[in-house]
């Protein structure tokens, strides 16, 4: 399997782990994309999410820091960071990341409400 649709697979394996809410199964699945393509921003964001759900938000933070190093158009990266910033009481941060990638959350109702409540809380 060529490593992009390997990546991919993965990927969409993780996302319906993270519906239900399968941390170990996200977690193992970002491990493989890390191991197979780390240079793919989508590794570090998903254990940005694993770590954010065991309340870890330092460690959760790096990896979505890292996440928005490797791919700058991760909005979805950009919200999560801009989300665990308020509850860190980094609202500059906050507001700074919210503000750069607010143009692209009209195709995500999730991370458009994730937005919304980031700003309500500041």
């Amino acid at each position: 399997m060529p490593l992009a649709a390997e990546t991919t697979q993965l990927s969409n394996v993780a996302r319906q782990a993270v519906a239900t809410k399968d941390w170990a199964r996200v977690s193992a699945c970002a491990m493989e994309i890390r191991r197979h393509a780390p240079g793919d921003a989508e590794g570090p964001f998903l254990m940005g999410l694993v770590q954010k759900a065991a309340g870890q938000p330092e460690a959760a933070a790096r990896h979505l820091q890292q996440a928005l190093s490797l791919d700058g158009e991760r909005y979805d990266a950009a919200v999560e960071l801009a989300s665990l910033n308020v509850i860190a009481n980094r609202y500059n941060d906050a507001r700074e990341l919210l503000h750069r990638y607010c143009g692209h959350l009209h195709n995500s109702p999730v991370y458009l409400d994730m937005a919304g409540e980031a700003y309500f809380a500041m």
